[in-house]
């Protein structure tokens, strides 16, 4: 930017107001570029409002696209020890539950030992340990190890199925070596632990169904339980899809000495407030739309994206995407559970009273207005996605649009930088003229002032010899 340095002191003259006005008036190209950059980025800041609102409604619409997207359900316990999820492929109705028997791990505590570190075998030996469900695996101990030695070994192979730790029971011989299967139930107990090393097999050895001192066994269970009399058992405390849609899970902490009721009920709540987000969020959109292209009669100026035709692109859409009407079925359009169009303002409003009624009615038939092929939630989808997705080939509405602002701003930036240029030389001209004009009026006066001075001497003489 051009600066005015002290000038015209030696002439009396004004000059550096003058240069001042010359700078003022040089400017006026940078402001009309300025303005234009303003413009610019509240274009690219309305784009970027209205890209989020589409992006919100995109996504509810997706969401509800999807099938039986509102047929939720509401899964409840008469016991908080069994914990129950439902999913859309559940059926509504009751449940009742008998606990047997909640699924464990098996526990092998080995007998007392005098020393953690010591020396448990004086040779090179090795682990073989078989499960209940056929899988095998191996570690190698080498000689020296000691029972805390053993028990990082133990544990740094995950293959071998089990978790291995040492208790201290404070007696004479306290270490206890105590292994646990990773896994509840039968299949995932130890079958049988043997060494290669005789001492250690002595020690450690392990082979289900046979009599042996070396450990107390805590034997694995399967959960146990009947549903509605039927019986049914799992190796872990979780059932799946035992009841369609119904999964749950058992605690193994609590007692359970009395049935079980499980009730699987239509959650028309969540499936009202998933159609109110869409509505909202469409609405917003709308809002967001109306905000960016008003005309503010006050000021008389025009919003970022006045008269825009994206955004009119946009709103026209969607309200196509509003009209229409699914072939079968009773429910065929949105006025039909509630849903109408304001035409004051284009948003949409929802009669409570209605949508509840075809909700307790006619669940299915309310999600088919959205989630059927041709429904309101791949409508909306499909009318969305060209302004946000593109498609490999081609860049989406808003990104060529935000694009071209982009390029625009750089183009305006340079264009700025050149300007600015142009007005710094100039005015760095204009100063060396001023500066040199400054110096000759300045040797003028001095000269208009030595000649004033020898007239007045030549006269003050004259009148001296007459």
């Amino acid at each position: 930017m051009a600066t005015i340095s002290s000038i015209g002191v030696g002439s009396g003259l004004p000059l550096d107001t003058l240069l001042e006005d010359l700078l003022k008036v040089e400017s006026i190209p940078l402001q009309m570029i300025e303005q234009r950059q303003d413009a610019a980025q509240s274009r690219l800041s309305g784009y970027g409002v209205l890209k989020s609102s589409l992006d919100s409604l995109y996504q509810q619409a997706e969401k509800l696209a999807q099938p039986k997207s509102l047929v939720t359900l509401n899964a409840r316990s008469s016991h908080d020890g069994i914990k129950v999820q439902a999913n859309s492929q559940a059926i509504a109705g009751s449940y009742q539950i008998e606990v047997h028997e909640t699924a464990r791990a098996q526990e092998l505590i080995g007998q007392g030992m005098t020393d953690l570190n010591s020396a448990l075998t004086d040779s090179d030996t090795t682990l073989d340990i078989r499960l209940h469900d056929g899988s095998q695996a191996q570690i190698d101990i080498t000689a020296g190890t000691s029972l805390e030695q053993l028990v990082e070994k133990i544990n740094a192979n995950p293959a071998l199925g089990i978790n291995a730790t040492v208790v201290n029971d404070g007696s004479e011989t306290p270490y206890r070596l105590m292994l646990r299967a990773h896994d509840t139930g039968t299949d995932a107990a130890i079958q049988s632990m043997q060494f290669s090393d005789a001492q250690l097999e002595d020690k450690f050895g392990y082979t289900a169904g046979e009599t042996t001192q070396n450990y107390t066994v805590n034997a694995a269970k399967n959960a146990a339980i009947s549903i509605n009399g039927i019986s049914v058992s799992s190796t872990a405390n979780e059932f799946k899809n035992i009841i369609r849609g119904v999964d749950f899970t058992l605690s193994p902490h609590r007692t359970y000495d009395a049935p079980v009721e499980i009730n699987i009920t239509r959650d028309l709540d969540s499936s009202k407030k998933q159609i109110t987000e869409l509505i909202n969020r469409y609405n917003q959109l709308l809002g967001d739309i109306d905000k960016l292209t008003r005309y503010d009669t006050e000021s008389q100026s025009g919003s970022a994206l006045m008269g825009d035709s994206m955004t009119r692109r946009v709103k026209t859409q969607l309200m196509t995407a509003l009209q229409f009407s699914l072939p079968g079925g009773d429910l065929r359009t949105l006025g039909q559970i509630g849903i109408e169009t304001d035409h004051a303002t284009g948003k949409l409003k929802i009669n409570e009273n209605a949508l509840n009624e075809a909700l307790g009615n006619d669940t299915a038939g309310v999600n088919s207005l959205f989630a059927a092929q041709d429904g309101l939630g791949e409508r909306m989808t499909q009318a969305i996605a060209p302004f946000l997705k593109g498609d490999g080939a081609h860049k989406s509405f808003l990104e060529v649009a935000t694009d071209s602002i982009n390029s625009e701003i750089r183009g305006l930036q340079k264009q700025y930088q050149n300007a600015q240029d142009r007005i710094d030389a100039r005015m760095a001209n204009y100063q060396k003229q001023f500066q040199q004009l400054d110096v000759l009026v300045s040797q003028m006066d001095q000269t208009s002032m030595y000649l004033s001075q020898q007239l007045g001497m030549l006269a003050n003489m004259n009148k001296q010899n007459g």
